[in-house]
């Protein structure tokens, strides 16, 4: 009987804390900003239309969002929202306000949607809609509604973290019959042209290795209307390195207010167009580095408006490092002209 006892005690302990961890996942999902398609999977007969919407959750301060969704265009079509309007669109979602929308546009299988707040508009927190798509079936099979890219950001512009959920949409005859799934078309090679000038795409990753982002030439803060090429003409700066060194701002969506490092890149062969005005004369060549102290490879002194996590991606260091090495306990709280040791 006391074997059984303890057999029973053991086995209650463990299914309590299988059930705990299932609460603490369950709360954690809850929890995390997450951007969606709901429903995450259909099914639906060709001839027929089914609205998908793009829903943000749990998300605090959003003020503009950037993102696509590719689908299989041989399988499904897109139903114009507003045929009023030249191309094929999408309707907005009420999570914010449509005060700025410069991309809405539907092409080859691949939905580029891009809304901005606009003051008096005040920043969204919570859950909702971004936007709401009505997909025609044009024949059976299977398509995944993948959200290639979303850039979710605040009021400054910077950068909100999010989970991406995908989804698929399966397509039957009128008979019923399910498909088997349909691999993605190969994508067409263009014939060659002379391309216009590349536009930077927000960087996700670590500061490429060919710029060096330690090494600056100065800060510019971004004024109303000003783009990155326009930055960039005024510094003769490559626009990719800008890019690379201001890895927290989206280098497509930059706001006034943004202050962004303009390192050591020279642009050579830029092309005409809108300049920015200069805030600093550019340099040549870079400035010799202060000799850093044993254990810091680089001082830095910081932005207003800039925080640890966007310190760490430019030198390529863990922030709880630089945390560590200055004596920072909260690495949230860091203030504008202090001087960081960087690991």
């Amino acid at each position: 009987m006391g074997k059984l006892r303890r057999r029973v005690m053991w086995a209650s302990i463990l299914l309590a804390l299988i059930t705990l961890g299932i609460l603490a996942y369950v709360a954690y999902a809850q929890g995390t900003p997450m951007v969606k398609i709901v429903p995450a999977e259909a099914t639906i007969q060709v001839g027929q239309t089914i609205e998908l919407t793009v829903r943000v959750e749990n998300i605090a301060n959003l003020f503009g969002a950037d993102w696509s969704i590719k689908f299989d265009p041989n399988l499904l079509e897109v139903v114009d929202a507003d045929p009023n309007m030249p191309g094929v669109q999408i309707a907005a979602g009420d999570l914010l306000s449509s005060d700025y929308v410069p991309t809405n546009q539907v092409v080859d299988g691949t939905i580029s949607y891009v809304v901005q707040q606009v003051e008096p508009s005040m920043p969204v927190s919570g859950s909702g809609a971004l936007a709401r798509i009505t997909f025609r079936a044009k024949a059976s099979g299977v398509s995944d509604i993948v959200l290639e890219e979303a850039y979710l950001s605040n009021f400054d512009g910077d950068g909100l973290f999010s989970v991406l959920q995908n989804g698929k949409l399966t397509i039957v005859s009128a008979g019923g019959e399910v498909p088997t799934a349909t691999p993605a078309p190969p994508t067409p090679t263009p014939a060659p042209t002379t391309p216009p000038p590349p536009t930077p795409k927000p960087s996700t990753t670590t500061p490429s290795p060919a710029y060096n982002c330690v090494n600056l030439q100065g800060y510019h803060i971004v004024r109303r209307g000003e783009t990155l090429y326009a930055i960039a003409r005024a510094y003769a700066t490559d626009p990719y390195a800008i890019a690379a060194c201001n890895p927290t701002v989206n280098p497509r969506l930059i706001h006034a207010g943004n202050h962004l490092a303009i390192p050591y890149a020279p642009w050579s062969n830029v092309p005409p167009g809108p300049t920015a005005a200069r805030q600093f004369t550019p340099r040549l060549t870079p400035a010799p580095l202060p000799t850093p102290a044993a254990g810091c490879r680089a001082w830095h002194t910081v932005q207003p408006r800039e925080t640890l996590t966007a310190i760490g991606l430019r030198y390529q260091a863990d922030l709880w490092d630089i945390g560590r090495a200055n004596r920072i306990y909260n690495l949230h709280l860091i203030h504008a002209g202090q001087v960081l040791c960087i690991p």
